[in-house]
């Protein structure tokens, strides 16, 4: 036999869960993953709020699961974030290197890349040469 919590849990989750899903994938920026935890971490704490006879009821729980499951996501990115390598340091032993935009060394493509557009971009009308370098 299931508890009364249990039976209000499964019908939050059967009305709701789709939508908070939806609202946890966009706030992680589309990781359906990322979007799961947030699901999975509303539900456990609606689970925890239905259980706790000294918490108030909740009015409005389609609020309240999207507020629980977007926060955990925003709040797990901030926290990832936080611990990445800032790009101008060393990574530990064993950890990836960050990436960056490049060595800063020439090689030998960029004077023959150079010759290249010069000579093609007199084929172009006089409005688009020289479009796109600073």
């Amino acid at each position: 036999m299931v508890s009364p919590a249990g039976d209000e849990w499964e019908t939050l989750y059967r009305k709701y869960g789709r939508k908070m899903l939806h609202a946890a994938t966009l706030a992680a920026g589309g990781s359906a993953h990322d979007g799961w935890d947030g699901v999975q971490h509303a539900f456990s704490q609606a689970w925890l709020r239905l259980t706790d006879p000294s918490k108030p009821p909740v009015g409005n729980w389609a609020g309240w699961l999207r507020k629980a499951a977007v926060r955990h996501v925003v709040e797990t990115a901030k926290g990832e974030a936080r611990t990445l390598p800032n790009a101008g340091h060393a990574a530990r032993p064993g950890e990836p290197r960050p990436l960056s935009r490049g060595t800063g060394k020439r090689t030998a493509a960029g004077p023959a890349l150079r010759h290249d557009r010069e000579q093609h971009s007199t084929a172009l009308p006089a409005r688009y040469r020289g479009a796109g370098q600073h």
